[in-house]
């Protein structure tokens, strides 16, 4: 393993390098996208010393997870209202149509 990982984090060494190439990968490609677009401050990864310490990391990610849930949601039902709404207009021709055709055989 690399001297620069801590020991503790050794077997999990290759996921955060994944993560971090991911992760830069989806700010070149789209970075207004909720992870990347720095309005939301990360949590940082320090080692907690004391119970209180890590009573307050934890309360901090819970937070930070609940916020990005929340943004994940949001995104999602954004982007389905936004494809119904494509699927909407790529049906009025059709329907534009048949109301032709009706009107025709009256």
């Amino acid at each position: 393993t690399d001297d620069s990982v801590p020991s503790c984090l050794s077997t999990y060494s290759k996921y955060i390098l994944s993560t971090g190439k991911a992760l830069n990968l989806l700010s070149l490609c789209c970075p207004q996208h909720h992870l990347c677009n720095g309005r939301y401050k990360t949590p940082q990864l320090i080692l907690a010393q004391t119970l209180e310490e890590l009573k307050r990391i934890q309360l901090i990610c819970i937070h930070y997870q609940h916020v990005m849930n929340s943004l994940a949601t949001e995104f999602n039902q954004q982007r389905r209202a936004k494809q119904r709404e494509e699927e909407l207009k790529s049906l009025e021709p059709v329907m534009k149509k048949r109301k032709e055709a009706h009107q025709f055989a009256e």
